[in-house]
């Protein structure tokens, strides 16, 4: 009985269940990226930041790309910050914020879409099929037109109808919304009539700027009075972080807006009956176009080949808004021949059938979203591709001539040897040496790509490299062309401002804020680069720039944490090394209180009280209030009262600073840290109000006797 030996038995069992689930786990992912998928259905056709798709009966998340497709019971979701819009193939089109999920059902009678969470907005032509959507127990059917829906942390759900019509139904029965109606349903179903029109921007309009904000100009109808109407807008649908509170009259207005997603509406208030009437809410997106630029290859570049036609990589700078690439290669510089054009969804592609010859190069980039198409052109290259009878010697790229290495980058292996080899060439043999005779070789390797980290450090000293391309174990290509760099101490990146852990808020009325990075400049010749990202890992990135001083300020930075670096990279954009990283914060303004008391055209008669009490509404996170009263003097309105209080109503005692008239009054909330720390502020909320003695004064009248005797 030796083959039932335990001390043999157990080890073989145990590597036979590693086997049996490990094959199950690589077939149950198998499955999950191809097995599972149903039907297509769709098309991401806009994507920021992180969003992404489960597919049926599977438990794996994807990241989403810009313009891929999406299939038949697929779930989508959308983090923080970030947004997606899907186009289904009969013309449907549903824009997810922020923190939203749905799952898309199309079936041959209609198309579904179950809403989870979040707030989302439709749109159809009318077109195909009749959509339905799902949400706590409700469903909105709508063949034709454009709504938004919300729902908060409850079951409720928040429907507005910005154009077409829709029907609602729940278990209480069957409710028939028209244009210029919103309806909540929580419960029973509320259908609220909305007065005020709004005209532009369409719902879920979307604006490119190269600037990160735009001039929006806004327009309702029917014409509104000074001092009874209000523009509102805010990062979320239900209004709750206002972001913009300005006073408006007659029908239109003109506002600048930062990048991002926002809500707006207009709001009235009839000052006899204190009735407030608002608008439906729409969504629209600013989004900064940042210019194309085409990074490889260099104008002009000449790419060399024995045999087989070279592998050529294209590359540009990517986009923060996404969008789809075409790269498009010409036989002449007016591009009116072309032979090739591909569609890229990334920022590079590599071809490798050009043959011999001269080329111009353009690429491309395009952003569709909310029915508007947005193009990027980038500026026509030249590349010629060369064929030579003798092999062609490696390209060498770093470290440049005369280059200095800092011994640290070397040995942290941030500064690698790099060259462009030829597809014909197997291995690449690198050698360093003390002199250009390369008789003092202090170091010598194969290396099958194009990158050598040497094992051996180096100390500082002058040094000399070449590079051979080894074709086979009889052949090899002439060695390149000698290069000579220094190993030399010290030169690290080391940053100064913004300080670890630094908290950044945008001013008053403001979504976004302005960031300083400053870092000393290192001992080493190169080109900085800013990279700017969503997490530690820098798997996100959201913003890189390239310069060349130690400093750099990036505009329009949204709430939220970043992580950021600093690159030394040589003339060929290869790293040489980089510093530690650190991380800031950025927080949203704080929203505008609401004035309670005295409300805007209120009128206060103080015939009968010794004291005036201003009274607002709480601000989530505001340690304190200022508080400011100014009075109206012959137009000129003078301050008769500065405050600061952590509560939220204040009484003014001092009636000999009053008088009868017109006063306003200002309050704004403040987020105060480590005791007077002003972290950030909120705008300035306002009312106007008058002071009366309860009528208007009367001629006095004198009581004395018909006759007076004088003596």
């Amino acid at each position: 009985m030796r083959s039932l030996n335990p001390d043999r038995l157990v080890p073989a069992v145990g590597a036979l269940i590693i086997l049996v689930f490990s094959l199950l786990l690589y077939l149950d992912m198998r499955g999950s990226r191809g097995g599972a998928r149903t039907e297509e259905i769709g098309t991401i056709t806009f994507k920021r930041q992180t969003a992404q798709r489960k597919y049926a009966e599977q438990v794996v998340w994807d990241d989403l790309a810009q313009s891929v497709p999406v299939y038949n019971y697929d779930t989508i979701r959308t983090a923080d910050m970030s947004e997606a819009v899907v186009r289904l193939k009969d013309g449907t089109e549903i824009a997810l914020n922020e923190n939203s999920m749905v799952l898309l059902v199309m079936s041959s009678d209609d198309a579904s879409v179950e809403f989870m969470r979040g707030s989302i907005a439709a749109n159809r032509d009318g077109a195909g099929k009749k959509l339905n959507i799902t949400a706590g127990g409700a469903v909105v059917s709508m063949a034709e037109g454009a709504l938004n829906l919300s729902r908060g942390r409850g079951e409720g759900l928040d429907v507005t109808l910005n154009k077409g019509s829709a029907l609602v139904k729940t278990g209480e029965g069957e409710q028939r919304v028209t244009g210029d109606q919103r309806v909540v349903v929580a419960g029973d179903v509320r259908v609220f009539d909305i007065k005020i029109r709004l005209a532009s921007p369409e719902p879920n309009e979307y604006f490119f700027t190269p600037d990160g904000k735009a001039a929006v100009a806004f327009s309702w109808e029917p014409a509104l009075r000074e001092g009874r109407a209000w523009l509102e807008t805010a990062a979320d649908p239900s209004f709750s972080a206002l972001t913009l509170t300005r006073a408006v009259a007659g029908n239109a207005a003109t506002f600048t807006l930062p990048e991002g997603i926002a809500y707006w509406r207009v709001r009235t208030r009839d000052p006899a009956s204190g009735r407030i009437e608002l608008s439906e809410a729409r969504r629209l997106v600013v989004l900064k176009s940042e210019p194309l630029a085409q990074i490889a290859p260099a104008d002009g570049a000449v790419i060399r080949y024995t045999v087989k036609t070279p592998i050529i990589l294209f590359r540009w700078s990517e986009s923060s808004a996404g969008g789809v690439s075409t790269l498009s290669v010409y036989r002449d510089a007016e591009l009116t021949d072309r032979i090739k054009s591909v569609g890229v969804n990334g920022s590079s592609v590599a071809l490798d059938d050009l043959a011999a010859g001269a080329y111009f190069w353009r690429v491309e980039r395009s952003i569709t979203a909310g029915g508007k198409r947005h193009t990027e052109t980038g500026t026509a290259r030249r590349v010629v591709v060369e064929r030579s009878d003798t092999p062609v010697a490696p390209e060498l790229v770093y470290p440049a001539e005369g280059a200095s290495i800092n011994r640290l980058a070397l040995e942290r292996e941030s500064a690698p040897f790099s060259w462009r080899k030829n597809s014909e060439h197997h291995l690449t043999r690198i050698e360093i040496a003390r002199d250009k005779a390369f008789r003092a070789l202090v170091y010598s390797e194969n290396a099958r790509g194009n990158i050598l980290r040497p094992a051996k450090s180096l100390r500082p000293a002058t040094y000399f490299w070449r590079a051979t391309g080894v074709i086979d174990e009889s052949s090899s290509t002439p060695p390149s062309p000698i290069r000579e760099f220094r190993v030399v101490e010290g030169g690290d990146i080391v940053l100064v401002e913004p300080a670890e852990g630094a908290v950044l808020t945008p001013g008053a009325s403001k979504d976004t804020v302005a960031v300083d990075f400053s870092w000393r400049r290192s001992l080493i010749d190169g080109s900085y680069r800013l990279q700017l990202a969503r997490d530690a890992s820098f798997s996100s990135m959201y913003r890189e720039r390239s310069i060349d001083g130690p400093g750099v300020t990036l505009d329009g930075l949204e709430p939220g944490t970043y992580a950021w670096r600093v690159l030394l990279a040589d003339e060929s954009g290869n790293e040489l090394m980089r510093s530690a990283s650190r991380t800031l914060a950025v927080r949203r303004a704080l929203p505008a209180p609401e004035a309670l008391y005295p409300a805007d055209g209120k009128i206060v008669d103080m015939s009968k009280s010794d004291v005036l009490n201003f009274r607002w509404r709480p601000v989530r996170e505001a340690t304190l209030y200022r508080v400011a009263l100014f009075h109206a003097k012959k137009g000129i309105y003078h301050n008769i009262l500065t405050k600061e209080t952590r509560d939220t109503a204040i009484a003014m005692t001092e009636l000999e600073k009053l008088d009868i008239g017109d006063f306003y009054w200002t309050v704004q909330a403040v987020e105060a840290q480590g005791g007077r720390t002003v972290v950030r502020t909120s705008p300035e909320a306002r009312s106007r109000f008058s002071i009366t003695l309860g009528g208007a004064a009367r001629k006095p009248e004198i009581k004395s006797p018909r006759k007076i005797y004088v003596e």
